[in-house]
């Protein structure tokens, strides 16, 4: 009979229309033929929908275009890209050291990442991921095992035992339990409310803040992710989906523990990094840095993932013969002095600067490239190559910086945020400053920045910013185009030459291809121009103009293919003359007579040609 009531009540709030479904992807609501990341998938795993987070609004197409390669991103705040917002995050690295990599190949990116989310939302989610046909899954995830949502020492939790998340997460669909849910919320006093205001995220998500190394609840975090870690390789194993499957960095050397056992020296988190600092001064490099990770694995506030963590991931990596492991903490070794990583590569406890992200990105690209995914090629970035090009603005940088300084005012760092002097920052400054209040929009920002450069002449920061577009909109032809023209005046050809044949893929009308062949005619790069040129006169009847500038466009570059007028011959000289006339090119066609008339000061032809001209 119970049973029955419930069943009643479930149908009579549907039939009313109360709750929701939880789909991880939607329908694009400004394209029907385009899937979107549900902007509210988060409420399923927050007990208050209030402090859900939202994954990145990128669409991409319902049915994946032929030859396209889909690569679907997994993760929390680190895979997000906190705290860069636009384009400092590991996947946009990953995507630009790719199209520069493999320029004619489409790649198509899907961010599924939630701040504040462990392995139970990444196992939630692999089932629909699966679904849209991933060619390859990357995952770096195992730093909120203990107070992500759902975590076993967080506000949130169900439990330490999988099996029963789970199974809560299946319940969360049910409109019964959301009603339940929502008149659970609607109780909570006033004074209760007021106090969650005043927290911030990270706060908001711990209940428990002293977990001790090897206690019950410590392995239950362990246990969690193992469990779910394992559930997620061995679906995508059985789909034959290549695997990524990163290890994880977090700040040894920087950052003193956050809560210390005072009741001996073996458990003390703090002795353990006194130790460490101590060492390092005297030159014990590889000791300072065992106390260093001792120290972390025993701060009892585990924002931090212990070593356990990595262990699971390592040897889930070899379980899975689809699973590629990214050995992304080696890179971060590798590069840190004494290979102990601190705020060189990160930001806080756990989120890297621009460098970091570029290696996070750097570690993908390189296990990647050097997969079954992607076909052989001969150039590959370095990692210094990929830092000199990857077009990162001010805005990046110092927006992310002020969004660290906010998190860091409040708990549990506490470290007041400085002051400051507006008349003494920078333009980018007060830019990113006034984009982290909310005082004006990304785009507004952007635009500021790049008049900026431009007006003070540093036309090549300029172009980072117009190239930066492409790392939001990949979609749109005219972030790649704008920068291309801007990269073709200041002669950086090759960049110009990946913008346009980026553009063209998107958007190969009449119009953008006119535009991007007179742009190159008028800069001399007539080999560039010609397949522009030939796409027109694809599109257009015989005889119509794009038929007619191929044919001149390809008689200038059979008669220059010398590359020098002093080995042709007066007749051709004059040829191209006209040539260049017909293209509008009076000044070259001036150098080419002027190359006749020095050998030949009474050539009638061109005597005349060059009166015409002089008129």
């Amino acid at each position: 009979m119970a049973f029955l009531i419930l069943v009643l009540l479930e149908l009579a709030l549907r039939a009313f229309g109360y709750g929701k479904d939880y789909p991880l992807f939607i329908i694009d609501k400004d394209n029907a033929d385009s899937l979107i990341i549900n902007p509210e998938i988060g409420q399923k795993y927050f007990f208050n929908p209030k402090d859900a987070t939202r994954a990145l609004p990128r669409a991409f197409k319902k049915e994946k275009d032929e030859g396209t390669i889909r690569i679907v991103v997994m993760g929390a705040s680190t895979a997000i890209g906190y705290p860069y917002k636009y384009h400092g995050g590991f996947q946009n690295w990953l995507e630009y050291a790719l199209n520069r990599t493999y320029p004619e190949q489409k790649f198509e990116t899907i961010n599924t990442a939630l701040t504040a989310v462990n392995s139970h939302t990444l196992r939630d989610f692999i089932d629909q991921i699966i679904e849209v046909e991933p060619d390859a899954v990357l995952i770096y995830a195992g730093h909120n095992e203990y107070y992500g949502a759902l975590g076993v020492g967080s506000t949130s939790s169900y439990g330490n035992s999988p099996w029963v998340v789970n199974l809560v997460l299946s319940l969360r669909e049910m409109r019964l339990v959301q009603w339940i849910t929502n008149t659970m919320l609607s109780f909570k006093n006033e004074k209760e409310q007021k106090e969650a205001l005043d927290k911030n995220l990270m706060e908001k998500m711990v209940e428990d803040q002293k977990i001790p190394l090897d206690s019950e609840l410590y392995e239950a975090g362990v246990h969690q992710f193992e469990t779910n870690l394992a559930k997620i390789l061995n679906e995508l194993n059985t789909e034959n989906i290549p695997t990524f499957l990163s290890s994880i960095v977090s700040n040894e050397k920087d950052l003193e523990p956050f809560i210390s056992d005072s009741t001996s020296s073996e458990k003390s988190a703090d002795y353990f990094f006194k130790k460490a600092m101590q060492q390092l001064d005297l030159g014990n490099y590889k000791e300072a840095k065992l106390n260093f990770v001792q120290a972390k694995e025993l701060d009892m506030l585990r924002f931090r993932a212990p070593e356990a963590m990595n262990k699971i991931i390592g040897e889930q990596a070899e379980r899975h013969n689809n699973v590629t492991l990214v050995k992304t903490k080696q890179y971060f070794e590798e590069n840190t002095e004494n290979k102990i990583i601190g705020d060189n590569l990160l930001l806080e406890h756990v989120h890297p600067n621009l460098e970091g992200y570029g290696l996070i990105g750097y570690s993908f690209y390189d296990a990647l490239v050097n997969s079954d995914v992607l076909t052989e090629t001969e150039k590959t970035f370095t990692f210094s190559e990929l830092k000199a090009q990857m077009p990162i603005t001010a805005i990046d940088s110092l927006h992310g910086r002020f969004e660290v300084m906010m998190l860091k005012d409040g708990w549990p760092y506490y470290e007041p945020f400085p002051k400051l002097d507006v008349k003494k920052m920078t333009e980018p400054e007060r830019i990113s400053g006034q984009l982290t209040a909310e005082q004006i929009s990304w785009k507004s920002a952007t635009e500021r920045l790049f008049r900026h450069y431009i007006t003070n002449g540093d036309s090549l920061s300029g172009l980072k910013v117009l190239e930066s577009m492409s790392l939001r909109f990949p979609n749109q032809a005219v972030c790649y185009s704008s920068p291309g023209h801007l990269a073709l005046s200041l002669k950086k050809y090759d960049k110009a030459r990946y913008l346009y044949s980026k553009a063209v893929k998107l958007d190969n009308s009449q119009q953008s291809l006119a535009i991007i062949s007179r742009k190159l005619i008028e800069a001399n790069q007539y080999k560039d121009a010609l397949p522009y040129l030939e796409k027109m006169k694809g599109q257009e009847p015989a005889g119509g103009f794009a038929h007619q500038i191929v044919d001149v466009v390809t008689r200038i570059l059979e008669l220059t293919k010398d590359a020098s007028l002093e080995h042709i011959s007066a007749a051709s000289k004059i040829e191209l003359a006209k040539n260049y006339l017909l293209l509008g090119k009076r000044d070259q066609a001036l150098v080419s007579l002027n190359s006749v008339l020095v050998l030949d000061p009474n050539n009638t032809e061109a005597k005349a040609l060059k009166r015409d001209i002089d008129k």
